[in-house]
């Protein structure tokens, strides 16, 4: 199958209802839109490579490699907003009178996405990517 041809109509319909799960439990978290898009297209994109991962290495595309990949996923439940991200965000000050603006250092950056995506398996994706990029460079 090549990368650019869509997935068989069963296919997308799967991937597309697992997506919508996990939407709406950010939807009933109260999470913004931008956010929700953003999540929901990081999760598409995980879900895109794990399967071409598996069809490059001989798998079969069909509804089995399909929900294998969602299950070994974590569930949408997983996806709702924690109750302390909640409570820190009611309790914070309204913000003074002087206000300085404060730097976004890559230790805020790794803790936000930390805080984003709740993952319950996070080796699970560095075996994915590893497992693509050693294919994709010739490496076995």
């Amino acid at each position: 199958m090549d990368i650019n041809e869509p997935y068989p109509i069963e296919i997308t319909q799967i991937i597309n209802a697992f997506l919508d799960r996990i939407e709406q439990v950010l939807l009933d978290g109260g999470t913004m839109r931008t956010e929700r898009t953003s999540i929901c297209a990081e999760v598409e994109t995980q879900m895109h490579t794990m399967i071409e991962c598996k069809i490059e290495a001989g798998a079969e595309l069909n509804l089995e490699l399909i929900t294998g990949i969602i299950e070994s996923m974590d569930p949408p439940e997983s996806y709702a907003p924690s109750v302390e991200a909640e409570s820190v965000v009611h309790t914070e000050p309204l913000a003074s009178s002087t206000v300085f603006p404060r730097t976004f250092s890559p230790i805020d950056f790794i803790g936000s996405m930390k805080k984003r995506f709740h993952r319950t398996t996070p080796g699970l994706d560095w075996v994915v990517f590893g497992s693509c990029s050693a294919g994709t460079t010739g490496q076995t």
